[in-house]
């Protein structure tokens, strides 16, 4: 009787965790799709085909940036921990400041931020100057973050 009420209690622990995955797995998809809404409605991805010229890569971005929010999901609710070098984190830091730099500067443009900004510190020449600055301190604040906080 007492190894039956054992077993009782280990099916009743895996169930709630199996519950608990979902609701998890659930939030993170809400909140991973919620931020691409955000990106879409702002514009970041249609800009950068614009940009870029990669129009017919459209369905490929759609098909990361789905890939993206399933996998960000996915390693936040499964612990796992992968043992790499300081060149792979400084890799996956670079990009991830990219990725920052990216929707910095997108959010930056579509909000008309700079025009208030060269206004307000009567900046004459040299606009250019401020923009590269923010995005290289995003760039080195992420490389910091992922070599050495991390």
């Amino acid at each position: 009787m007492y190894s039956g009420e054992n077993k009782e209690k280990e099916f009743g622990l895996i169930m709630i965790e199996i519950v608990m995955m979902f609701i998890g797995f659930g939030a993170g998809a809400a909140i991973g799709l919620a931020v691409t809404a955000f990106i879409i409605s702002v514009g970041i991805i249609t800009k950068m085909v614009n940009v870029t010229g990669t129009k017919k890569y459209n369905n490929l971005y759609q098909n990361m940036i789905l890939i993206g929010i399933t996998t960000g999901t996915l390693a936040m609710i499964i612990d796992i921990n992968f043992h790499i070098n300081e060149v792979w984190l400084g890799i996956l830091g670079f990009f991830s400041g990219v990725f920052v730099g990216i929707v910095a500067i997108s959010l930056v443009e579509i909000i008309n931020v700079l025009p208030v900004i060269k206004e307000r510190i009567r900046i004459r020449t040299g606009l250019v100057y401020v923009v590269i600055s923010i995005a290289l301190g995003k760039m080195v604040g992420s490389i910091i973050y992922w070599t050495v906080m991390k």
